[in-house]
């Protein structure tokens, strides 16, 4: 994620535009047909006042002993997680070190879901984000919000090789002021592959996004509908791996991630603040 590489791959997927608790999740085939994912739990809409326990955790499942931080490291001066109007809010802004020109450094805000699920729709809507990069090495700072979770191992048992499916908006401090580079891919083994780009947006813009996994046909389905234009965006991202043993754990969360550009004698900084809205999911 520090540097994405991405094919380009536009594919019309359908997500209807229903009330929440009624989301219908959609897959595009690969035959021309589309599939839908028939048991959907709805699964938080945020209408209380705290994030509730039952369905939100500050631990990692497959390790109780690591504690989920708000933050990552000392970089991140500012962090939220909480409800807002009814929707979850996350936001996060972390500074470049400036005693080098190399590398960068990280911070975040998440929340991780207390249940596995083999798909998921949500509302997100990213507020607002802006970085800034090194000016002498001309290295560029990245913020993005992100869908996470692990879905199956390839069959070694070991950790390393459970399947972690993501999506991103993306925004780094060289694109265009309010473009999000939206993409899909895959994680294995310290590796992040299979990069497919859905489409681009605006800050400030409602979405509704589904990430579902279909192991029939070896592959994720991942998408996003504008709910301004109703424009439709999504595509397949196949893998090869055997996908019949289960995930040693689960780690399924929403995300705000910011990567400031490490600059000497400068001081860069990358910030991103996004909501999440109407969770359903599939098991």
């Amino acid at each position: 994620m520090k540097s994405t590489v991405m094919l380009i791959v536009l594919l019309c997927v359908c997500l209807p535009t229903v009330g929440w608790g009624q989301q219908a999740i959609i897959a595009h085939a690969g035959n021309g047909q589309s599939q839908t994912q028939s048991a959907v739990i709805p699964y938080d809409a945020f209408n209380g006042r705290w994030l509730n326990p039952a369905k939100w955790i500050a631990t990692d499942p497959g390790n109780p002993d690591y504690m989920e931080a708000c933050y990552f490291s000392s970089s991140v001066l500012e962090c939220v997680r909480e409800i807002q109007d009814g929707k979850l809010r996350l936001a996060v802004k972390s500074y470049g070190a400036t005693d080098s020109n190399d590398g960068g450094q990280y911070g975040e805000s998440k929340s991780m879901f207390a249940q596995p699920f083999t798909s998921v729709t949500f509302d997100v809507l990213v507020k607002s984000t802006n970085s800034s990069g090194c000016t002498a090495s001309g290295q560029s700072s990245l913020a993005q919000a992100m869908i996470t979770a692990r879905f199956f191992n390839t069959g070694s048992g070991d950790p390393n090789d459970d399947v972690d499916a993501h999506i991103t908006w993306a925004h780094a401090s060289t694109d265009n002021p309010g473009l999000l580079n939206v993409s899909a891919f895959l994680f294995w083994q310290g590796q992040y592959f299979d990069f497919v780009t859905l489409g681009s947006a605006t800050v400030g813009t409602p979405l509704r996004a589904t990430l579902r996994w279909v192991p029939d046909s070896h592959k994720f389905v991942a998408g996003f509908e504008n709910l301004v234009t109703h424009q439709h965006f999504g595509a397949d991202v196949p893998y090869t791996m055997a996908d019949t043993t289960p995930a040693t754990g689960y780690w399924n969360g929403f995300y705000v991630q910011s990567f400031p550009a490490n600059c000497i004698g400068e001081q860069t900084s990358s910030q991103i603040e996004a909501t999440f809205d109407n969770v359903v999911i599939g098991q």
